[in-house]
């Protein structure tokens, strides 16, 4: 690779822009160094500045650095046998990490995925680039092996104390970029090979039919009365209870999205992937509900914040003799729980909450071991033989 080391264009003030010119499987390629230098005091056969004061000495070092990166990539590529065009070699020439250092290749794809994804999503890609950075600070890509995603496993397991569906859950994340890298080829094969995710059974915490008429005579008792922002949580709680949003798509939920007495909207979390609508018809509980929150603005409802709303829901729970760890997304399950149970149709369900896949509604299908006995002693009192 013959790589010129030439000076631009001369100024008015006798200085001129040092560039490298070579060429790219026949594409002529320029790199702009950034230093001007007096064409008086430049080696034009050596590629330097003449001179001993210490910022001609560091704008040398700078050239030096520059044809260094240009050469650098240029070998690394060839030694990996890949072709690299101008644009490739540009991004890997203004971010010298960039396709080196995972860690960091991780974050600036984070940035890239914020117009594609919701909030909560970007959190929660922060949080596994975080807790990954945690376990080893430095990570390149050749590193990204099956013995990496091994440890980072045990590590989860035993030193952060996560149960088995965070663990899960970061992994799928994680394995979500390791999929993208080796898509762009920066990785040679799949990390995760032979690596079984795996999913927890969870709990998932929802309120039976009793809890949620509890739950309403309190909202509409006098108890509250002195508790404000308690009485609005469960007031937005109930609202989810008898809707089945999700925490992101109740506090973005405007009068817009409010039709024929329905709510349409399309869900923050799925936005990007499925770009699919729901609608969601009023019941009388849920229109009420809008009622009592006497909005001043555009928004149904002014929504409190996530980790204070599940601390108010504690509360409630408490207050309610409820012995079961309520937060907003008890709403979601209640829902559709008590919908599945009523009406057993899992197809419906399924539109509304918005689920591209059966089989993510049928999580929600919960048999409790007081129907088992009770069907058997139907199927057990109406049989003759």
């Amino acid at each position: 690779m013959n790589i010129k080391t030439i000076l631009g264009k001369e100024k008015n003030n006798g200085e001129a822009t040092v560039y490298f010119q070579f060429s790219l499987n026949s594409e002529p390629m320029c790199i702009n160094t950034k230093i001007s230098v007096n064409i008086n005091e430049w080696d034009a056969k050596n590629g330097f500045i003449i001179g001993k004061t210490k910022a001609i000495r560091d704008n040398n070092l700078v050239i030096q650095d520059c044809r260094a990166r240009i050469s650098d990539i240029y070998v690394k590529y060839r030694l990996l046998h890949k072709k690299i065009n101008g644009i490739k070699f540009m991004s890997e020439y203004k971010n010298p990490t960039y396709d080196t250092d995972f860690l960091k290749w991780m974050e600036r794809e984070i940035q890239e995925k914020k117009c594609e994804v919701g909030s909560r999503r970007i959190i929660k890609y922060h949080t596994v680039l975080n807790k990954i950075r945690q376990f080893q600070a430095e990570i390149i890509f050749s590193e990204v092996d099956h013995s990496f995603i091994t440890r980072f496993r045990g590590w989860m397991k035993t030193i952060k104390k996560n149960d088995i569906n965070t663990v899960s859950s970061n992994l799928a994340v994680l394995k979500s970029f390791t999929n993208r890298a080796l898509k762009k080829k920066l990785i040679e094969s799949d990390p995760f090979e032979d690596i079984k995710i795996g999913r927890g059974t969870g709990s998932r915490v929802y309120c039976t039919e009793d809890e949620l008429k509890a739950l309403w005579n309190i909202y509409k008792g006098d108890n509250l009365n002195d508790l404000p922002n308690v009485k609005k949580t469960l007031r937005h709680f109930l609202f989810m209870c008898m809707t089945g949003v999700r925490i992101s798509d109740f506090s973005a939920l405007s009068i817009d999205n409010l039709v024929n007495g329905m709510i349409f909207f399309c869900p923050i979390k799925t936005r990007a992937q499925k770009n699919l609508a729901v609608k969601v018809p009023l019941n009388d509980y849920a229109l009420q509900l809008m009622a009592d929150e006497k909005r001043t603005s555009k928004r149904l409802f002014n929504p409190i914040a996530e980790q204070t709303m599940n601390k108010y829901l504690k509360e409630i729970a408490g207050i309610s003799n409820i012995n079961k760890p309520l937060s907003n997304h008890s709403g979601r399950h209640t829902f559709a729980t008590l919908f599945i149970k009523k009406t057993g149709n899992v197809a419906v369900l399924q539109k509304l909450l918005g689920h591209s896949r059966i089989e993510e509604t049928m999580i929600y299908v919960h048999i409790e071991e007081s129907d088992l006995v009770s069907n058997m002693n139907s199927f057990s009192n109406s049989i003759q033989i």
